[in-house]
């Protein structure tokens, strides 16, 4: 791809090119570009970020760009987030571009990208820019699938016809697909150049990692200060059940909660997987003990119980006992690498380390996924998410399916989707990236059709049963 003018960057250059810099300027550089990533996806007026972009020097920019390919070609689903950010900050400084310059770049890279234009204007229908021949771009039509959808282009022969006020969509749809094989081919490369250069490069890794790692996690966890939990401020210990199956806990938690309740217990690395997840979600240190004391009562009693120091354990994870600092929950990414199951404990993501026939089960039996067409055909694209190495986006999708069974109303009171909220149940960049997401995600889904109360406690003995 040619290079560009102004601010606008194909990332074309060697990596190599850019790292005779000094340690500190390069994690500097990394950092504020991490951030102005993540302020941009997470924003809802993401123009308002650019500003912090418009001081970066052409030759910062480059490196940070090219630096965090590194940092985050360890897995999919970091790759996946760099594409994504880097193509909307792409996106947004070519609309943000001056008209003129914008122009410029778009028909050095439209001519460069596409196949002859003007050549199928002619069949075109009569509009006000075919009538002042204005340049129609031709690509294949699945390289544009949204202006497809959407009925805002032609299809001729297997390609769409893009009209030139359109034509940006085309260039950020090259840019996207040229980053994700970049993507990948610095994934293979990666051990080649940790070899070489590992011991200058290994702490500013980690260092950035740590750092996308707390800023994935405050992306959810940024409604913390206003919360409206369950029985007015927090989950009890008596409502764990009632959300669980209800679908407010991802498949990864519902999994750990099946198993807690069939067996009575979990080992240490699990409870610390379900113990965090339901601490951040709202629940009280004094109700996370009673709720553990309950779990386990089948195999200890409450002598036992304080024998084996749960209650020191629990205290420690929200930092009252030990170093007195609270504990993270799980990210996606930590479960997948910490938290294989094995025959002998529960844990892990059942869209990574699940079968498909467990998968189905789990989904579609134990957590109520429509049988309908459209619930097997969810299914189906769940199971082509994953064989894609799509976790993240599967666990999206699941999502949508699970939470689309209060999609019509009536006089009952059944919960009605307002128009935003489908959208974006239907968005293709839908994505899980940690377990409590999945549980805000649907926090705002009661939010925004009407409250539900939890139904009461039941005995565990029957919540057993109805999942099992």
């Amino acid at each position: 791809m040619p290079s560009a003018p102004s601010r606008l960057n194909c990332y074309s250059a060697s990596p190599s090119e850019c790292f005779d810099v000094s340690t500190e300027l390069l994690l500097t550089i990394a950092t504020a570009r991490l951030k102005l990533l993540h302020a941009l996806t997470a924003s809802a007026d993401p123009f308002s970020n650019l500003s912090s972009s418009n001081a970066e020097s052409m030759e910062h920019d480059r490196i940070g760009h090219f630096f965090l390919r590194i940092v985050l070609a360890h897995d999919d689903s970091s790759r996946d987030w760099v594409v994504k950010a880097e193509t909307k900050l792409f996106e947004l400084r070519l609309k943000a571009e001056d008209p003129k310059v914008r122009n410029e770049f778009l028909n050095v890279i439209s001519t460069s990208t596409t196949k002859q234009p003007n050549r199928s204007a002619n069949n075109l229908p009569a509009t006000p820019s075919t009538q002042s021949r204005l340049s129609i771009l031709r690509v294949p039509f699945e390289r544009v699938p949204e202006l497809v959808a959407n009925r805002k282009v032609l299809v001729s022969g297997g390609d769409a016809l893009i009209p030139a006020e359109l034509s940006w969509y085309v260039v950020v749809s090259c840019f996207r697909d040229r980053l994700a094989a970049a993507m990948d081919a610095c994934a293979v490369d990666h051990p080649r150049l940790m070899r070489l250069e590992g011991d200058r490069l290994e702490p500013l890794i980690n260092s950035l990692l740590s750092l996308h790692n707390r800023l994935i996690m405050g992306s959810w966890r940024g409604f913390s200060a206003a919360r409206t939990f369950w029985r007015g401020g927090h989950i009890a210990a008596s409502d764990v059940d009632s959300l669980a199956k209800a679908n407010r806990f991802p498949p990864c938690m519902t999994m750990l909660h099946i198993g807690l309740r069939k067996d009575g217990h979990l080992r240490h690395q699990a409870r610390l997987q379900y113990g965090l997840f339901l601490k951040d979600a709202g629940m009280p240190v004094d109700e996370a003990i009673l709720f553990w004391r309950k779990a386990f009562e089948r195999v200890h009693d409450d002598k036992s119980f304080e024998k084996k120091r749960y209650t020191y354990n629990i205290r420690h994870q929200y930092g009252l006992e030990g170093h007195r600092k609270s504990m993270q929950s799980y990210s996606c990414s930590k479960i997948v690498s910490e938290c294989a199951p094995s025959a002998s404990n529960h844990g892990g993501c059942p869209f990574v380390h699940a079968d498909r026939s467990q998968l189905r089960t789990l989904l579609m039996t134990r957590m109520g996924m429509s049988n309908s067409q459209k619930g097997i055909l969810a299914m189906q694209e769940i199971e082509d998410l994953v064989g894609r190495r799509k976790f993240e986006s599967a666990c999206g999708c699941a999502f949508a399916a699970l939470h689309q069974s209060t999609e019509l109303g009536d006089d009952n009171g059944v919960a009605v989707h307002t128009r935003k909220r489908r959208k974006r149940l239907d968005s293709d960049n839908a994505t899980i990236r940690h377990p409590n997401g999945w549980f805000q995600m649907s926090r705002e889904d009661i939010n925004e059709t009407q409250e539900i109360t939890p139904t009461p406690a039941v005995d565990d003995g029957n919540m057993s049963d109805e999942l099992l």
